[in-house]
């Protein structure tokens, strides 16, 4: 934390990626503490995490771009053309949509996650797309709140998908 928010935050444009792999670590904790190990769905679970975390955040950095030049922070969309920030947010959607398509037989989901990882994948690339033809505040807060309920209802869709395909026993 101390090497991320006082280092390498303020003097890399990569701080949101580096920012992500670390927050993705929960993931991978609390996997191990409940299992024993760290399985493919594990390191899935992460990417989709990780993945998800720098187009979520250069969303909102895009209404504060003045701001994080004026504290010299070099945030991807307030050092790079707003071409070159909705392409890293396009690739980053895209690989984002990947993970959750490959977690879906990997964790043995069912049809709910499946659906709901489609969906809401292809809300998530035409909401990148839509940014990059209205690169304006309003778009991209739009984006940004797109992208909290986004994650909010997917993981939401794997509990629901588990309990309605696993049951849920009491005891």
């Amino acid at each position: 934390v101390i090497v991320y928010t006082a280092y390498l935050k303020p003097r890399t444009v990569q701080n949101i990626v580096i920012g992500g792999a670390a927050g993705c670590v929960p993931v991978l904790a609390g996997w191990s503490a409940v299992t024993g190990d760290l399985s493919l769905t594990a390191w899935l679970m992460f990417a989709v995490v990780f993945l998800w975390t720098p187009p979520h955040s250069w969303a909102l950095a895009v209404k504060y771009m003045d701001d994080y030049s004026a504290a010299d922070v070099p945030m991807l969309p307030s050092v790079a053309p707003m071409e070159h920030v909705v392409g890293q947010m396009k690739l980053y959607t895209a690989g984002l949509v990947v993970a959750t398509l490959v977690l879906w037989p990997v964790a043995s989901l069912g049809v709910v996650y499946g659906v709901t990882a489609l969906v809401l994948g292809a809300m998530f690339l035409w909401g990148t797309y839509a940014l990059g033809k209205n690169p304006s505040p309003g778009a991209s807060m739009r984006l940004f709140g797109f992208s909290i309920t986004y994650v909010t209802v997917l993981f939401g869709a794997m509990m629901l998908d588990v309990f309605l395909e696993h049951g849920v026993s009491a005891g």
